[in-house]
């Protein structure tokens, strides 16, 4: 018993819990570790925006929103010889998941133990892990910070709500997330009336504007329209929404997708029924299924033209993180605060359910290509006029089109 309060309260455990998801995410994405790399819009906008843009690149908006840690991220590499960028941006994307778990211990979110929180963040279900220690990636991150901060009790101290007010304000301006949790921070204010929330709140909303505009005025690459297949949608609900949470692929689409919708659903009423009894933490699982479920809603509407690109277990891993951390996060209030033993039982099982089905199935991701960056990145500032640099995944590149500036900048 001492141990465990050791592990949950002492003042070494939000440390063990870093130490431990820094295992986890060396097990899963060793790489990212021992060859950093850029990755996709890491080079193609970040990298590439900066180099050519410098400052201006942070009033750019793309996919239809504003980036800002990426782009800070980036201004901050920039200082640096263009060969230790991978080595920043993986860093920069790697402390961001850290401070989400620190975040967890906070006396604010009362959490019954944080670790087994925090370990779940990296033990979900998500193959290829493309979320964790990529930067492209980080909105996905900090969309769960953002939760954090609607899931907290009201800032008591004025350093407390300044630093609500920056985190909202990075986390807003990266991504689109704060759309779905301006709602419930607005609720929050309107539950337990604290003034001191309300700066928060207002940089939500200015934030939230802000992506909107964003929204409004750019323009944004759908997927290309694909063949309709059928029972596309219901097969999205129960083979890739429910299914791969609990089996893994290989069970999954052996089930029938209706039959997974339905437990899927008794699994969300299960976990509300079983909290009924504390008003508390049923109002705070109730907050988390409704903004993993507005996201979700977001990105089926986002993929309404061509909803089977996501059908395959692997694609769009990064749309299905943050439900499927909620899951686990309910499900394990459930296991902490839920009087009975049966619906902690059962709520155990249907977390060594997603730990089986992540072990089991893309938890390690495979080494990337080497693109020997450090030696490509000679280039940029050279007498080219252009120089394109491959990246990965496959496909992808840095393109930099050499101007008087940029070649000015390597000779200084």
């Amino acid at each position: 018993m001492t141990e465990a309060r050791w592990l949950c309260r002492g003042q070494a455990a939000p440390w063990i819990g870093v130490a431990l998801v820094l295992l986890i995410l060396s097990a899963r994405k060793p790489d990212s570790f021992l060859n950093p790399q850029l990755w996709a819009e890491d080079g193609s906008v970040f990298f590439a925006q900066q180099v050519e843009h410098g400052a201006r690149a942070h009033l750019q908006p793309y996919a239809g929103y504003f980036n800002e840690v990426p782009r800070i991220v980036a201004s901050i590499a920039a200082l640096l010889p263009h060969r230790h960028a991978p080595a920043v941006y993986n860093l920069a994307a790697l402390l961001a998941l850290l401070s989400l778990i620190l975040k967890l211990y906070s006396p604010r979110l009362d959490l019954p133990c944080p670790l087994p929180f925090a370990l779940a963040v990296a033990l979900v279900p998500h193959p290829g892990g493309e979320v964790f220690v990529c930067l492209a990636n980080v909105q996905w991150v900090l969309a769960l910070f953002l939760l954090a901060v609607v899931l907290q009790e009201g800032a008591t101290t004025r350093a407390q709500a300044l630093g609500d007010s920056i985190a909202v304000l990075l986390a807003g301006l990266t991504g689109p997330f704060v759309v779905f949790a301006l709602p419930l921070l607005g609720w929050k204010i309107w539950r337990h009336r604290s003034r001191l929330d309300l700066p928060a709140s207002s940089i939500a909303l200015g934030t939230a504007l802000a992506q909107l505009w964003a929204l409004l005025h750019s323009s944004i690459e759908a997927p290309p329209p694909t063949p309709p297949t059928p029972g596309v949608w219901l097969r999205l609900l129960g083979h890739r929404l429910v299914g791969t949470l609990f089996l893994g692929p290989q069970l999954t689409y052996r089930w029938n997708p209706l039959v997974l919708s339905i437990a899927g659903l008794l699994v969300l009423g299960g976990i509300l029924w079983a909290l009924r009894r504390s008003p508390e933490t049923l109002e705070r699982a109730g907050l988390s299924l409704v903004f993993a479920g507005a996201l979700t809603v977001g990105v089926l509407a986002k993929f309404a033209a061509a909803p089977s690109l996501l059908l395959p277990w692997a694609n769009g891993a990064r749309y299905f993180f943050i439900p499927a951390a909620v899951v686990a996060w309910c499900l394990l209030l459930v296991t902490a605060r839920a009087p009975g033993a049966a619906p902690r039982l059962l709520a155990a099982a249907a977390l060594l359910a997603m730990l089986a089905s992540s072990l089991l199935a893309g938890f390690r991701s495979p080494p990337l290509a080497d693109r020997r960056w450090a030696e490509q990145a000679e280039r940029i500032g050279s007498s080219e006029a252009e120089v394109r640099i491959p990246i990965n995944p496959e496909g992808w590149g840095v393109l930099i089109h050499q101007t008087k500036s940029i070649r000015k900048s390597r000779a200084d």
